[in-house]
């Protein structure tokens, strides 16, 4: 691998190596991710993502981000998916990595033969995790980002079983899917998904209101970076930064009130999330950090 990156050196200086986790899932975001080494930095053991035990990815994902010159993260959730297509959706995530790298590479080494980025300089590499360092070191972050995504969308919405299939076709998914419906995260244009949509309707007339307001919320402090530690009730704990919060939230479709629920703004870990709903639409108003 360290052999099959080197004979770029000898042109170009900043390289990155692109590749992606999370096309295939029927829930959560695709993620993409961009790596650049100097030309002595070598990691023995990292390889293609999918042929490293998760164990030895966490560790080579620290290893990797203290080593690299450059990472770079891109992230494209299930409604963008939605609205494209993975495929675009995918090149996104790409682009978005390469510009979370706050410099202009010399080359892009990209896993594939499908996506191209004409404003750069480009290598397509067939299975290129699997004979490309930086490719596979790619592979491994975007891996490991999006699986604690998944890690914490299982703490939000249990019934789906995400902490054991991180989103992907398995009959458990299926069977959960089937059983009770999908969620704010599942990308609603894929089979069987589009076959089990769950409306603002189903919530209210199962009585699981509060169950759509946690998905909600939990879904917002996920995507801005939260680690969700554990959900009480219409109360979310979740970590940032070293610092412990406490979520509460209240809506306009509940008896909830925060006043009743010992809300007190005063608190330097406690924060509001206020959910409003309004013909099927919903908006978000925080005071989080």
């Amino acid at each position: 691998m360290f052999e099959f990156d080197k004979k770029y050196f000898s042109k170009y200086s900043l390289i990155a190596g692109i590749d992606e986790a999370g096309r295939g899932p029927l829930a959560g975001p695709v993620v993409a991710s961009s790596v650049v080494f100097s030309k002595e930095t070598y990691i023995k053991g990292v390889n293609d993502s999918k042929k490293v035990s998760a164990k030895k990815r966490n560790l080579f994902y620290d290893e990797i981000i203290s080593k690299a010159l450059y990472v770079g993260i891109g992230i494209v959730h299930s409604k963008e998916i939605d609205e494209l297509n993975i495929l675009e959706a995918t090149k996104n995530a790409m682009r978005l990595s390469v510009l979370d790298l706050g410099i202009t590479p010399d080359l892009l080494l990209v896993d594939g033969n499908q996506i191209e980025f004409p404003e750069y300089n480009q290598e397509n590499i067939i299975k290129g995790d699997s004979k490309s360092f930086s490719i596979a070191s790619a592979s491994i972050i975007a891996k490991v980002t999006r699986d604690r995504m998944m890690d914490n969308y299982a703490k939000i919405l249990p019934q789906y079983g995400f902490e054991k299939h991180k989103g992907y076709g398995t009959k458990y998914h299926f069977d959960a899917i089937s059983k009770y419906k999908s969620s704010v995260i599942h990308r609603k244009s894929f089979n069987p998904v589009k076959n089990h949509l769950a409306s603002f309707k189903y919530y209210s007339e199962n009585n699981i209101l509060n169950g759509l307001l946690v998905q909600i919320a939990g879904d917002y402090l996920i995507k801005t970076g939260y680690n969700i530690l554990r959900v009480d009730e219409l109360s979310i704990y979740s970590s940032k930064n070293g610092k412990v919060f406490e979520f509460q939230i209240d809506s306009n479709i509940t008896d909830y009130q925060s006043e009743n629920n010992i809300y007190n703004s005063e608190k330097s870990n406690c924060r509001l999330i206020k959910i409003n709903f309004k013909k099927g639409n919903y908006s978000i108003k925080t005071d989080l950090i």
